[in-house]
C-alpha cells in the first residue's frame, strides 16, 4: 500500500509541476488615446528583446523527404527586464479582439483540461494498483481493467492537450509585438515609431 501511495503522491506533484513554476508578473500599458511620448515609453519597457525558443526535428509526413524542425517559444523577455513565462500575463496589454488573445485563451483552457486529465489518470493509475494489492485473487480482473484503460485513455488525450497548449502559447508570443503596437495604436514607418495615420475613406 505504501508504494501505491507513494506512487500517487509523486503523480500529483509531476502534475502539480505541469501548471507551471514561473511567477506570473503584472503588465500595464496606457490606453491607445493616451499621449504619444506615454504610449512610446510603455512599447520600450513591454517590448519583447529576448525569447527562449525550443527546436525539435520532427519526422515529414512525405516519405523520403527531410524532417521538419518545430519552433516553440518558452517565454519571452521584454524591455525592462522581466521575463514573461506565462503567456496569459500578455493580455492586458493586447486587444481583446486579436488573434493572439484567442490563441491565449485556447492555450489556457487546453492546459487546465490537459491537467485535469493527467490527474485524472494518475487517480486511476492508482486505483488499479489499489485493486491488484487488495484482491490479488482476482487479478487481473474487469474493474481492474477498466481503472488501467481509463488511466491510459486521460493521460493520452492529457498530455495532447497539453502539447496543443504549448503550440497556441508560443504562436501567441509570436504574435505579441504586433499586438502590443497595436494596442498602443502605434506603427512603424521608415523605422520610426509613431501614432498610426489612418487613411481616408475611399470615395466610390
Amino acid at each position: 500500500m505504501r508504494s501505491v501511495w507513494g506512487s500517487s503522491v509523486s503523480g500529483l506533484m509531476i502534475a502539480g509541476l505541469l501548471l507551471g513554476c514561473g511567477g506570473h508578473v503584472t503588465l500595464q500599458a496606457p490606453a491607445a488615446n493616451a499621449a504619444e511620448s506615454e504610449r512610446l515609453r510603455a512599447y520600450e519597457r513591454l517590448r519583447p528583446i529576448d525569447r527562449s525558443v525550443t527546436r525539435k526535428s520532427e519526422p515529414s509526413p512525405d516519405l523520403g523527404k527531410r524532417n521538419r524542425t518545430s519552433h516553440r517559444t518558452d517565454y519571452i523577455v521584454l524591455g525592462n527586464g522581466q521575463r514573461v513565462e506565462h503567456v496569459q500575463d500578455l493580455l492586458p496589454v493586447v486587444p481583446s479582439d486579436s488573434s493572439m488573445a484567442s490563441d491565449v485563451r485556447a492555450s489556457s483552457a487546453l492546459g487546465v483540461l490537459g491537467t485535469g486529465m493527467i490527474v485524472v489518470g494518475i487517480v486511476a493509475a492508482a486505483g488499479a494498483g489499489v485493486l491488484v494489492i487488495a484482491k490479488p485473487d482476482e487479478y487481473p480482473g474487469g474493474l481492474t481493467w477498466g481503472c488501467a484503460g481509463a488511466s491510459g485513455l486521460a493521460f493520452g488525450i492529457g498530455f495532447g492537450a497539453r502539447v496543443q497548449s504549448g503550440h497556441r502559447a508560443s504562436r501567441a508570443f509570436s504574435a505579441y509585438d504586433h499586438a502590443l503596437r497595436r494596442h498602443l495604436d502605434l506603427c512603424e514607418t521608415g523605422g520610426v515609431l509613431a501614432t498610426c495615420k489612418h487613411l481616408p475613406p475611399v470615395v466610390p
